[in-house]
């Protein structure tokens, strides 16, 4: 090959290319290999220990630094030692995204080793990890994307506003259930006070009215909030709780509520009213009307996507109203288990050989738009009527 191509080329080409097609590229010469092996080492996923101990051995035992090309890395379910992962961190120099997902059997020690040797990351996903305060201590700096995936030892002032340590985050998703425990009843109090053992420390953890404060203040950069899990029950109508058009994350594009039975109307609606720049919802559970669908008519312009479960006070008469009168960016609305059926939608165009399942409507990008432009039509027609 006479004259190279730009790097910008050969990226586009490289994107494009079939997976066992990208390892053939290294073969074409040595600029193309030059090229082409920073792309194949840059995302990393040990999600096996097979897979895990084969991309381990290559990274050590590897001729030149490949590890420095790491940026994302995925290390799921792989036994991972303190030795194994202070191992590891030698070959690997430059990491904008760790997700950390395997049992708690790694030290506290190495764990802040790891979070010290990468104070620049990006994107932390720490899922099933047993951690100390001192561990938490020093989460922040530039992180920006921020998972806690059923993880023990979360200090309850995580988001404390004293700190703001976590103030640049923008992404949060966060499933606290493996140390998450409501306020017993009161007719339970009895058997709760029995001995749990090991248990015994992380019992009385609950999320504070304090913390949800911090949240709500402290994180005033999200632009994506997900609660999943069983504590989110109990925190979801304490964190949205809000007066009218009272901006608590005025950059909120993306909302996903797993847990969400105990959320009001009221509530959501002020919420919704107060944060125009949602795109992205999905609800489970949610007890919402169709005045909350109506709502998000008229005050998400840009809502592209909405995503519903087990909502099963509205109407498809309200899930109309809102495809008719909503936003032209809207793409996409599912809805499962809310008595809502394909067949309330005659643009659908459904396919009797593939068996669809029996509680669901699913209204893509051109039903959509069919609804939208009949429903423009017989508006234009209603007008020329009346003059």
């Amino acid at each position: 090959m006479d004259r190279f191509l730009p790097t910008e080329v050969v990226y586009s080409i490289f994107q494009h290319l079939q997976k066992k097609d990208r390892f053939t590229c290294t073969l074409v010469n040595q600029w193309f290999y030059a090229m082409v092996n920073p792309l194949l080492w840059r995302t990393i996923w040990m999600t096996s220990s097979d897979s895990g101990k084969k991309v381990f051995d290559c990274l050590v035992a590897a001729r030149h630094p490949v590890g420095q090309h790491i940026r994302p890395l995925h290390l799921e379910y792989f036994t991972w030692t303190d030795d194994s992962l202070s191992l590891l961190m030698t070959h690997v120099g430059a990491l904008e995204e760790l997700w950390l997902h395997f049992p708690k059997i790694v030290s506290d020690q190495v764990m802040q080793q790891l979070l010290r040797q990468y104070p620049n990351l990006k994107l932390l996903h720490l899922g099933r990890c047993s951690l100390t305060p001192s561990t938490w201590d020093l989460l922040g700096g530039q992180l920006k994307t921020l998972h806690l995936d059923r993880c023990t030892g979360v200090p309850p002032d995580i988001f404390s506003s004293s700190t703001r340590a976590l103030s640049q985050v923008e992404e949060l998703w966060i499933n606290l259930d493996e140390i998450y425990n409501p306020p017993p009843d009161k007719e339970d109090d009895e058997e709760e006070e029995e001995d749990n053992g090991d248990d015994e420390q992380e019992k009385d953890w609950v999320m504070e009215d304090e913390t949800i404060a911090d949240m709500k203040h402290v994180l005033n950069g999200l632009t994506f909030l997900q609660l999943a899990g069983r504590f989110s029950v109990d925190v979801v109508p304490r964190l949205f709780t809000t007066t009218a058009m009272v901006v608590v994350w005025p950059n909120l594009t993306t909302l996903i509520l797993d847990e969400c039975e105990s959320l009001d109307n009221d509530s959501l609606i002020a919420f919704l009213q107060s944060h125009p720049k949602l795109h992205t919802l999905y609800f489970c559970r949610s007890p919402m009307v169709d005045t909350v669908l109506d709502t998000m008519a008229t005050c998400l312009p840009d809502l592209s996507s909405l995503k519903l479960r087990y909502s099963r006070q509205i109407t498809y008469h309200g899930l109309r109203r809102l495809v008719q009168r909503g936003s032209s960016r809207l793409r996409d609305v599912f809805v499962q288990n809310c008595m809502i059926y394909d067949n309330h939608f005659p643009e659908i165009n459904i396919n009797w050989a593939m068996p669809e399942p029996p509680d669901e409507a699913w209204l893509k990008l051109n039903t959509i738009r069919k609804i939208q432009q009949d429903f423009r039509q017989g508006i234009d027609s209603q007008q020329e009527q009346q003059q």
